[in-house]
This record gives structure tokens, C-alpha cells and sequence, in this order.
């Protein structure tokens, strides 16, 4: 009678607990599971000579102000990428250009090629598209490459003609983030006021800018 009541007691008192405890450990296997997949993504990154780690922060994404009254189709054409933070998908890339028409279907075909390894490097090109989620706030696109998820791709300032500057942040359960910014230009430089500006403004919001790197453009031929 005494183990009876006895687990009768236990079960009582916790099972109120019983699926706090398993939300809590099945989190711990999906943060365990995450960065055991960031792992063996940095080993082979690493292997290339490669940091899959620069992008992350911590913290969640904050909500950056936007290009207010942003339009998608003066945003079109061909961007050069003037200076980026440096992630493993743009590793040792030179001569990077990201090029944007409007489909059919109303959504924008993205797509971006560089020279690996240097400006005379064989191209890497890479296809995916973008959307508003949110038509009334057609700044903060959503765009998907071939393999990849959706990630955000947001134009936080841009004059359509000489520059624009980009951001994207994804969260990383509840602990941290991926950030990464580009400035882009019309052309393959973009004055250092510009750029001073832009990277001031993103300074402002709180992000660290120390992050960015020079893009090699000087001496790129743009087509294979």
C-alpha cells in the first residue's frame, strides 16, 4: 500500500510536468541537432578555407526600418556588390553581380554570379526568386536559391540609380541570429560618401559593420 501511494504521489505531482519537461528536452534536441549540423557544415567549410560562423550574432533579428515607398520594378536590373559581410555562400567570391528581372508570375527572378577564388576565376552563378509576403510593405522581400530556404532580403535604403543597401537576418531558434548585410551599386564602385553613409546607417540600427568586406571588382570581366 505504502509504493502504491507512493507512486501514486509521484505520478500526481508530476504530471502536471510530464509535457513542460518533454517541450524542454525537445528542444534540447533540436538545439543539440543544430549545432551539431552547423558542425560538420563549419568542418567542411573549414576544409575549403572557409568560416560558415561569420554571419552570427546574438540575440533574435530586430525589425530595421525599411526603404519607405520602395519600388520593385526601379529596383530592377543589374547591382554590383560594393561590399558584403562575409558568409560561406560568398566565400572568396570576386566580381560579384546580382542581376534582377520581374517574371511572369509578378515575382522577381534573382540571379547572382561572381568569379571564385579571384577576378580571373571560373564564374559561380547562382538562380532563385523573390516576393513581398507583404504587399504593402514591398521593401522586405522574401528570396529563395536553388537548395536554400526562404530568407529575408530586405532594401533598407536605396536611390534606384547609384546605390542600395541590404540586409538579411534569420533566427536561429530562440538564442541567436544570422545576419548579413551587401551594399550594392549601378556601377562596379560606389564613392566612399556613399559608403560611409550606408554603413553608418546600418551602424545606427546596431549592427556591427565591422563585419563588412571589400568586394574585388577592379579588373572583373562580367560574362564567361
Amino acid at each position: 500500500g505504502i509504493l502504491f501511494f507512493r507512486q501514486a504521489h509521484v505520478s500526481a505531482a508530476t504530471h502536471s510536468h510530464t509535457h513542460t519537461f518533454f517541450r524542454q528536452m525537445n528542444k534540447v534536441s533540436i538545439l543539440c541537432l543544430t549545432f551539431v549540423v552547423l558542425a560538420v557544415m563549419a568542418s567542411a567549410s573549414e576544409l575549403r578555407g572557409e568560416s560558415i560562423f561569420k554571419g552570427i550574432f546574438g540575440g533574435s533579428c530586430p525589425d530595421l526600418p525599411v526603404q519607405s515607398d520602395f519600388s520593385v520594378p526601379n529596383y530592377l536590373g543589374a547591382w554590383y556588390e560594393i561590399q558584403r559581410f562575409n558568409y560561406f555562400a560568398e566565400e572568396k567570391l570576386d566580381c560579384v553581380v546580382a542581376n534582377y528581372t520581374l517574371k511572369a508570375d509578378g515575382t522577381v527572378n534573382v540571379y547572382n554570379i561572381g568569379r571564385q577564388g579571384s577576378v580571373t576565376g571560373p564564374f559561380k552563378g547562382i538562380q532563385g526568386y523573390a516576393y513581398p509576403p507583404d504587399a504593402s510593405n514591398p521593401a522586405k522581400l522574401l528570396v529563395k536559391f536553388e537548395f536554400s530556404p526562404f530568407a529575408n532580403h530586405w532594401v533598407l535604403s536605396t536611390d534606384y540609380k547609384n546605390y542600395a543597401l541590404i540586409w538579411s537576418c534569420t533566427n536561429v531558434l530562440d538564442i541567436d541570429r544570422y545576419e548579413v548585410a551587401w551594399i550594392l551599386s549601378r556601377t562596379p564602385t560606389l564613392d566612399s560618401a556613399t559608403v560611409t553613409k550606408l554603413r553608418n546607417l546600418l551602424a545606427g540600427e546596431g549592427v556591427d559593420v565591422s563585419k563588412f568586406v571589400v568586394t574585388p571588382q577592379a579588373g572583373c570581366k562580367y560574362t564567361p
